[in-house]
């Protein structure tokens, strides 16, 4: 079924989607990280101050507080680190570059833990969301600017870089999809009480 021409019809596209992308100037992809830095700083920033004023579950609290020690710190370096680029061009590169390790870093510890929900269950007792996409768009991202900023020049046009965001996107998407089918089963069992 699935013969050559189309294998090379879907290699090539993916190369074209690949070069498409990898077009997008070093300052469009600065303004995207610290605006993904500025959202983490007022998600979890604010978790953390509503953690304080709103009465929680002790262990909820205590959650929500020591995964904010972790990411507002980091989220403030990708702001700051940003604004240094912004201003000082020959440092773009290697901004860039400490912001897709961070971010590969983030993102794979992100997929551990949706994983763990995916395998054993939603947390007990606590309010949860998910958002579809979210996850596959993260990993994706990450291991495209790792990619892209983060190899050495030699290796950054070899088939396994150009290649790695598609399939860190397909192992994502799996996990993405086993969450929220998960939450999916969950809501509908509280319904049918």
């Amino acid at each position: 079924m699935f013969n050559k021409s189309m294998q090379v019809n879907i290699t090539a596209n993916l190369r074209n989607l690949y070069t498409r992308i990898d077009a997008i100037p070093a300052v469009a992809l600065l303004a995207a990280n610290a605006c993904l830095a500025l959202l983490v700083c007022f998600a979890h920033g604010g978790a953390v101050i509503m953690s304080y004023l709103m009465p929680l579950p002790a262990a909820e609290a205590e959650q929500i507080r020591g995964l904010a020690i972790f990411t507002v710190p980091v989220a403030s370096f990708v702001m700051l680190t940003t604004l240094v680029a912004l201003l000082r061009r020959p440092l773009r590169n290697l901004v860039l570059a400490a912001h897709a390790w961070v971010l590969t870093i983030g993102a794979f510890v992100l997929w551990a833990w949706a994983a763990g929900i995916m395998l054993a269950g939603l947390p007990p007792k606590s309010s949860f969301s998910w958002t579809p996409g979210l996850l596959t768009f993260t990993v994706g991202y990450a291991v495209f600017l790792a990619c892209r900023y983060g190899l050495p020049v030699r290796l950054r046009e070899r088939a396994p870089a150009l290649y790695a965001p598609f399939v860190a996107m397909a192992g994502a998407l799996v996990v993405d999809l086993g969450v929220f089918f998960r939450t999916i089963m969950l809501i509908a069992a509280w319904f049918g009480r």
